[in-house]
């Protein structure tokens, strides 16, 4: 027996009825062909919320690992070691004005810059799932059964603990305060990853982030 329309939308999944990933599935036909409506509720989203994260998580793990950079040169002193190119006339200069320290150069070291909008918008959901889910874990208010829902909490949890291996991954850490700050404006994060897809700046893959901000 089904004890909530969650359970009964999954067991319609299972004979190919519809589909949960779809953005609304809550229209179905009976045999006269009038329209059954289903009404959302939390825990019909939640479903659907472990089934696309589920669905993404290739694309996930691909875009963590393969962060995307903006090249950017830096002037540094350095009395260790040589580190890209030499600027001989800011050498020369720093070696008249420092007698002391002859042995210094000024090196122009390429840093990779790696809080770009497709960056920042990938750290926003990561984030975001591991929020999600934490405000899901405990879900005995939503049903009168914790039973009926222990699969749906055990997927959050795994789940939670993949957005935390995420999060801890160290370019996700170092940018991950000024994503936060900038969650309210993801569509214009949105429009620069656009541009930079059309200027050939990044492969056109990225927009896979689209997908999963939905």
């Amino acid at each position: 027996m089904c004890d909530s329309i969650g359970d009964i939308l999954v067991r319609l999944k299972t004979k190919n009825v519809f589909d949960l990933e779809k953005e609304k599935p809550n229209m179905l036909l009976d045999r006269s062909m009038s329209h059954i409506e289903f009404r959302k509720t939390e825990l019909l989203e939640v479903h659907r919320f472990t089934a696309l994260v589920k669905k993404h998580i290739p694309a996930l793990n691909y875009l963590v690992r393969n962060p995307s950079f903006i090249p950017l040169t830096k002037e540094v002193e350095r009395d260790d070691r040589i580190m890209g190119a030499i600027n001989y006339k800011k050498t020369t200069q720093l070696r008249q004005r420092e007698l002391q320290n002859r042995n210094k150069v000024v090196c122009l070291e390429i840093i990779r810059r790696q809080n770009t909008p497709e960056n920042l918008l990938l750290a926003q959901i990561v984030f975001s799932i591991a929020m999600y889910c934490d405000k899901y874990i405990s879900m005995e208010g939503l049903v009168e059964s914790r039973d009926n829902i222990l699969p749906t909490i055990n997927n959050l949890i795994t789940i939670r603990n993949y957005a935390s291996q995420l999060l801890s991954t160290k370019w996700i850490k170092d940018i991950l305060p000024e994503a936060i700050g900038l969650l309210h404006n993801s569509d214009k994060l949105f429009e620069a990853l656009m541009i930079r897809i059309r200027l050939n700046k990044i492969p056109s893959y990225y927009v896979d982030i689209f997908n999963l901000q939905k």
